[in-house]
């Protein structure tokens, strides 16, 4: 195929070729955007993920802290127990006396 015989292609066939530019434009367009768009997205789960790591993290904290408060209470649950059944045993002494 000779320059000559392309040039007649391209002259006789303009109106397909810019058709086809254009829809090879419309592709690569649509592709650079569709790209875009999913970076976008990734950066929006990355930072969603972050969020959720940290209220997570804040969440266990909260659990851990709840449970040692727990833990104290039942200890001077157990200690205010001891207390009262030492009064009662005083008191039976002291009535004793």
């Amino acid at each position: 195929m000779s320059w000559v015989n392309i040039s007649e292609f391209i002259v006789g066939n303009k109106i397909w070729l810019v058709i086809l530019s254009a829809l090879l434009g419309v592709i690569f367009g649509m592709s650079a955007f569709y790209k875009i768009s999913n970076l976008y997205l990734l950066d929006e789960i990355r930072a969603t993920n972050m969020k959720m790591i940290s209220k997570e993290i804040e969440l266990q904290t909260l659990k851990g802290n709840l449970d040692k408060c727990n833990l104290n209470i039942e200890n001077q649950n157990k200690k205010m127990v001891q207390i009262s059944q030492d009064n009662e045993r005083l008191k039976k002494i002291y009535s004793l006396l």
